[in-house]
């Protein structure tokens, strides 16, 4: 008798970071603060950005500093497993990095964990030159904001359709790793809960 399918619709995703490979990405240039800004843009919505940007020192000293420096590099390497897990967790969809939000769910018993949005496709649309012109959140730096701006401000991507789906990241070393659960995308056909059905 063959075994039974999982029973739930529901897809999990891993991931770990080299922080050390990360920070060399975020330092490679002689002007550094040019490296961190061109790293968040690849990274981060402009919402993560402002959330970065308000959990950090004050941007002219954030990397003037060993502390700093780590400061950066752990959060950093945290959100970027993250999105990876979450791109993971919902294969076979293709997803980039920028449909993937980390948000920090809001405080429960003094404890403040996160999760992931993962939004609804973003439309794309191609230029006379035939390549992709993406979200502004691609190409748009986020200037330094406080912690009370993060908390009281309403982020414009609050707006954009998409699935809540779980986070864990944990820190140990030189090392980030998130793991993701999330809900499992039906395929072409399905019907009612033929996903959570397959075999895997």
């Amino acid at each position: 008798m063959p075994p039974r399918p999982f029973p739930l619709q529901l897809g999990i995703g891993i991931d770990t970071i080299h922080k050390p490979r990360l920070r060399r990405l975020v330092l490679k240039d002689i002007d550094e603060d040019r490296s961190l800004r061109a790293f968040l843009r690849r990274l981060l919505t402009q919402s993560e950005q402002r959330e970065f940007w308000g959990r950090m020192p004050p941007k002219g000293s954030l990397l003037q500093s060993e502390d700093g420096i780590c400061t950066a590099v752990d959060y950093l390497a945290g959100r970027w497993a993250a999105k990876e897990a979450a791109i993971k967790a919902v294969k076979p969809r293709n997803l980039r990095l920028m449909e993937v939000e980390i948000r920090r769910a809001p405080e429960h018993d003094g404890r403040r964990g996160v999760y992931a949005v993962i939004f609804d496709h973003i439309a794309e649309t191609r230029n006379q030159n035939n390549t992709l012109d993406r979200s502004a959140d691609d190409t748009q730096d986020v200037d330094y904001v406080n912690a009370h701006e993060v908390d009281t401000a309403r982020p414009a991507d609050d707006e954009r359709p998409g699935q809540v789906a779980r986070i864990s990241i944990s820190h140990d070393g030189e090392y980030a790793t998130a793991v993701c659960m999330a809900a499992e995308s039906p395929l072409p056909g399905d019907v009612g809960g033929e996903a959570a059905a397959r075999m895997p």
